[in-house]
């Protein structure tokens, strides 16, 4: 059986598709109220969005607190994270003028600056939006 492709030029072995599917009833679980749904280590979730793409899900990834809190992680949890950078360097590498940022949200009232990013830092706590520029318009 062939590989499966989840989210956009992200193509998934098996093997990755049970991580995701595992991660995605991680996550279900933790939005359902389920306080022992994600890992201690696990500071909350942040979300991609894709701009511009009809029906696209937002993808959950996970926040910690420190960095050395990644290798503690379960196999599912890890790979979420992994598997969001992907779709960001999937998207870098396509081109066509794609901007990818993480947004944090407001403080005092006030919207921080978004910041171009490379990869997410998963101790930040910020969404990640990845956005095309609009081709035409008004005539």
């Amino acid at each position: 059986m062939a590989p499966r492709t989840t989210l956009p030029q992200t193509t998934l072995t098996l093997q990755e598709q049970e991580l995701w599917s595992q991660w995605q009833a991680r996550v279900a679980r933790h939005q359902a109220g389920q306080a022992d749904a994600l890992p201690p280590e696990v500071a909350g979730i942040g979300g991609m969005r894709v701009f511009g793409r009809s029906g696209d899900a937002v993808v959950a990834f996970p926040r910690v607190r420190h960095l050395s809190d990644l290798e503690l992680l379960p196999a599912d949890v890890q790979f979420a994270l992994e598997l969001a950078n992907r779709t960001i360097a999937a998207h870098r590498a396509a081109g066509g003028g794609r901007m990818i940022f993480a947004t944090a949200p407001a403080v005092e009232g006030r919207l921080p600056e978004p910041e171009p990013i490379l990869r997410i830092d998963p101790t930040k706590h910020a969404d990640i939006l990845i956005v095309a520029p609009i081709a035409g318009g008004a005539r």
